[in-house]
């Protein structure tokens, strides 16, 4: 079980009743609609943030009703509920007014591109869309450019449509038809298009072929994100066992990218003979330095093949469990994360309980 996907709550109850400021839900449909959506979670702690989420998604902010009935479903005390809630900068404990709640970005980015240019309101350490700062947040709907609107000219139904958090941020994306695909990396032309398959790609700045031939994200900007991945390579991982697993990524050299360079398979050795009942495997897709977004890049563009790397890592450590960290506003990269989790499971690939 994951964090439902971000859009596909139903918040009609909440709609006609509006926040209230009292500290309590609302009515009793609401009460009960809420419950429903908490109770559909594992009676797990580690579903506390996942919970959360949730309530803050429905209602906007965090009402202490809601607190409790999150707080009772997953045996958690209500102090250290509160205590995780008032850590983060995502969830909110006043009802949002009845006029738009605008967040303007304070992010590196934002203030090189004259963040005084966009609309006044909250601020947030990023928005994470750096490409067309600056940028600002109005009622969950960010806004890039400082405003600036760019149109999407509709294309013929083989054209790939770049269609990332950036690119939403300029333009309306849905109206262009096409295949729609993750950004290539070049948030800089958003909204762009390519008719030649993710080669080449026409811009609001010109024309911008992709340089080379990128191994990880050869698919991204190419092929439709929802569209269900063979899993190939962890077929074949499977059929090593996680020994076999091992003994490839040793003989690879393979290492790490987060600045040490240590030797992946010296790493997995460790967590491979340290005897527990329980072995977990976390992934860090938070990305919190500065202008940095390779990780958005794959999640929204080709999260199958981020599920398969893993699967096939938690294979080769022998994890129990996988958690996978996602920024709390890249709202685009754990929708599209989540759905392709669920097309996993579907396809009866994922062997290891997954969180997000």
């Amino acid at each position: 079980m994951t964090m439902p996907v971000r859009g596909a709550v139903n918040v009609l109850t909440v709609a006609e009743n509006g926040p209230t400021k009292s500290g309590t839900i609302g009515t009793v449909d609401a009460v009960a609609d809420l419950a429903d959506r908490i109770h559909a979670l594992p009676r797990r702690r580690t579903y506390l943030l996942p919970a959360l989420h949730e309530v803050q998604h429905v209602y906007g902010w965090l009402p202490p009703d809601a607190l409790e009935i999150v707080g009772a479903h997953l045996r958690v005390p209500k102090s250290e509920v509160f205590g995780i809630a008032s850590s983060f900068p995502d969830f909110a404990f006043a009802a949002p007014p009845v006029v738009p709640t605008t967040r303007v970005c304070l992010g590196a980015a934002c203030r090189t591109a004259n963040v005084s240019s966009a609309p006044g309101g909250a601020v947030a350490d990023c928005l994470f869309a750096c490409g067309v700062a600056p940028v600002s947040e109005i009622d969950g709907v960010l806004i890039g450019r400082g405003g600036r609107h760019s149109a999407v000219r509709e294309v013929s139904a083989d054209t790939r449509v770049q269609d990332g958090s950036c690119s939403r941020a300029v333009a309306d994306t849905n109206q262009a038809g096409g295949i729609h695909v993750g950004c290539a990396g070049n948030c800089w032309q958003a909204p762009a298009v390519s008719p030649d398959g993710g080669t080449t790609w026409l811009g609001v700045d010109g024309a911008w072929t992709r340089p080379g031939e990128a191994r990880l994200l050869v698919e991204v900007g190419r092929r439709d994100p929802f569209a269900s991945g063979p899993y190939r390579a962890l077929e074949h991982a499977l059929t090593l066992g996680s020994d076999g697993v091992w003994k490839v990524v040793r003989d690879a050299g393979l290492r790490g990218r987060g600045g040490a360079y240590f030797p992946v398979a010296s790493k997995w050795e460790t967590a491979r003979n340290t005897p527990a009942g329980k072995k977990f495997l976390l992934v860090n897709a938070e990305e919190g330095e500065p202008g940095i977004y390779k990780d958005r890049h794959l999640l929204e563009g080709d999260p199958h093949r981020v599920l398969e790397g893993v699967l096939i890592a938690a294979l080769g450590i022998g994890a129990t469990d996988v958690v996978l960290f996602v920024n709390g506003e890249a709202h685009l990269s754990q929708a599209r994360l989540s759905a392709a989790l669920a097309q996993a499971r579907d396809m009866g690939v994922v062997q290891v309980p997954v969180e997000i």
